[in-house]
Order: C-alpha cells, then sequence, then structure tokens
C-alpha cells in the first residue's frame, strides 16, 4: 500500500511538473530558458507514463526542484522596485502601490492573454470582462433601486401583449439554441462521458464557440423577467435568490466563452435552453388570460423540471470549468486542437 501511495504522489508531482513547464516553456521569452523548459516538459511527459518505481520518484523529485528554482527566478526577474518608506513629519507613505496595481494589471493581461480562447478576442464584450460586469451592475441598480422609486406613485402597466410578444421570442430563441447545440455536436459527434473543448477553427467547433456566444447574449436579454416584474409591481418575484441568478449568469458564460467556449459543459447549455422552451411556453400561456388556465395543468411538473435541472445544469457546468490532464485514462482531456495566435 505504501508503495502505491508513494507512486500516486511521483504521478501527481509529475503532472504538475508537466503543466507549469508547458506553460513556461510556451510564454518565456528566454531562448536558452525555452529550450531548458522544452526539455523538462518532455522528460515530465515520458515518466508520467512510464512504469511506477523508483526511477520514476527520482525524477518527480528533480523535477520538483527544477521547477522551484525556475520559478524562484521568475519572481526575482519581476522583482518590483522596493517599497520607499517616505515621512513628513507625522505622517508616514510608501512609495510602491503604484507597482503592485502595475503587476496586478500586467498578470491579468498575461492571464487574458495565454489562456484565453483567441478566436473569440474580438466578438463583442468578449475582450474585457468590465462591459459586462457594468451591464449586470445597471441592471442591479435599475430594478433594485430606480425602477422601484419610478413605480412608487404609479399604477402597475399592463403588460399582457409586451409579455406573450416577449415570452414568444424567449421560446423561439432558446429552441434555436436547442437545436444548435443538437447539430453543433450533441446529437451524434460529442461524447457524453468526456467531451473536451475543440479550439480548433473547423467548422463544427467555430459553429459551438459561436452558439456558446449567442447564449451569453441570451442571459442579457432575461433581464427583462425582473424589468417586467418591477413595471408590473410584483416586487414580491424580485427576490435575493432571482437576483442572484440572473446577474451571476452573464458573468459565469462570459469566462466560459472567453476561455471554454464547447467541450462538456454545453451540455448543461443543451439542458437550460430545453428547460426555457418549456418554462417560456408556460407563461406564454399564462399571459394569455383565464381563458387559458385549463392548458396549465401540468404546472407542477414545471417546477419539478426547474428543480432537477438546476444541479445537472451545475454539475455539467462545473465539469467543464476544470482541466485536467488526461493520464492513463483518469479524468477528462482538457482541450484538443491548437490556440496559435
Amino acid at each position: 500500500m505504501l508503495e502505491v501511495r508513494r507512486s500516486r504522489v511521483a504521478v501527481s508531482e509529475l503532472e504538475n511538473c508537466l503543466y507549469f513547464s508547458n506553460i513556461l516553456r510556451v510564454n518565456d521569452q528566454s531562448t536558452e530558458k525555452k529550450w531548458r523548459f522544452r526539455d523538462l516538459f518532455e522528460k515530465a511527459k515520458s515518466s508520467v507514463f512510464a512504469e511506477a518505481g523508483a526511477a520514476q520518484r527520482i525524477l518527480a523529485r528533480e523535477c520538483k526542484k527544477e521547477m522551484a528554482s525556475a520559478a524562484a527566478e521568475l519572481v526575482a526577474e519581476r522583482e518590483l522596485e522596493p517599497m520607499r518608506e517616505m515621512v513628513d513629519g507625522n505622517r508616514t507613505t510608501f512609495v510602491g502601490a503604484q507597482g503592485l496595481v502595475k503587476l496586478a494589471l500586467e498578470q491579468y493581461t498575461e492571464i487574458l492573454a495565454s489562456a484565453s480562447d483567441p478566436r473569440v478576442g474580438s466578438w463583442p464584450l468578449m475582450e474585457s470582462p468590465i462591459p459586462t460586469v457594468v451591464i449586470v451592475l445597471l441592471y442591479l441598480y435599475s430594478v433594485t433601486i430606480a425602477g422601484p422609486r419610478v413605480m412608487s406613485n404609479k399604477k402597475p402597466y399592463n403588460l399582457r401583449n409586451v409579455l406573450i410578444a416577449y415570452n414568444a421570442f424567449q421560446v423561439v430563441f432558446s429552441l434555436g439554441m436547442l437545436y444548435e447545440h443538437l447539430m453543433s455536436g450533441w446529437l451524434l459527434d460529442y461524447s457524453y462521458k468526456c467531451q473536451p473543448v475543440d479550439y480548433s477553427h473547423n467548422p463544427s467547433a467555430l459553429r459551438m464557440a459561436n452558439l456558446c456566444w449567442w447564449y451569453f447574449i441570451s442571459k442579457f436579454t432575461e433581464f427583462a423577467d425582473t424589468i417586467f416584474f418591477v413595471l408590473r409591481k410584483k416586487e414580491s418575484q424580485v427576490t435575493f435568490l432571482h437576483l442572484y441568478h440572473h446577474s451571476l449568469t452573464p458573468l459565469e458564460t462570459w469566462i466560459c466563452v472567453k476561455f471554454i467556449p464547447g467541450g462538456h459543459g454545453t451540455l448543461g447549455n443543451l439542458i437550460n435552453n430545453a428547460v426555457h422552451v418549456v418554462m417560456y411556453a408556460y407563461y406564454m400561456l399564462a399571459a394569455m388570460g383565464p381563458e387559458y388556465k385549463k392548458y396549465l395543468w401540468w404546472k407542477k411538473h414545471l417546477t419539478t423540471i426547474q428543480l432537477v435541472s438546476s444541479p445537472l445544469d451545475r454539475a455539467f457546468g462545473a465539469g467543464s470549468r476544470t482541466t485536467k490532464v488526461n493520464v492513463r485514462g483518469r479524468g477528462c482531456t482538457a482541450a484538443t486542437g491548437s490556440r496559435s495566435r
């Protein structure tokens, strides 16, 4: 048992070495270090798949030591200018905060440049998360402060025709995205066990990435759900859970489009689209008036569908947001294709 445990620890350390040496060999600009990290990467790669034993554990320790040394060198190269204490009478200030901000911005830019999908960088709202964050904040301000304040001395609006048209639009939009999810891979090509993200430029991969962007945009259209509650003075419907869901999903889907537009996480999107087709169809019939109430006998089943689909959506989504190295069949391959820029 001890031998098995040692082998597992060695493989885990080699996987980490494999991951970090790959990042360094791609991003480091020094030719000498690039070759050094490439050799380390190849050595770790071959050892991960080798038979478990003492040689593998020795190399794991060597890799770990080498990566620690490389990390220390990188820290030394990027060391900030020392903070200088300046005393002005009874006031003490520190110079160097600007350097910290600069470092944070550099790290943020580096993550976006190295880990993001270059195919989506020029798409609307995808260059930076700031526009999405601003839109979400404006939404929250409008439905929690500005909207209720404007409606405080007004009667609720009768939005029957608007609600019918809006819900019909959402049914068609969700149905279209459901169809695209199936045609882009889930009907015939994708694996329901483990589907990696395809970062290539082949038509099916680009079709799925484009669909992920439209799914992201659909989350903004759903802000209208809350706006209609405010205009109809249905304050009881604007709960914390409702606001949490509608403000979080645009941010979450932005991350997915920026870094993982495809793969297993889109199965959660497919489930969500299917549920929305049923849900908005129900809302559309309910908005048509009491004479259609007899067609809404399945309301209790809709609630059950929503309760069941929510954890499934989260589970499949979380599966794609964790990238793992596919070693000896364990885990899901992180990606296929190339991220060449």
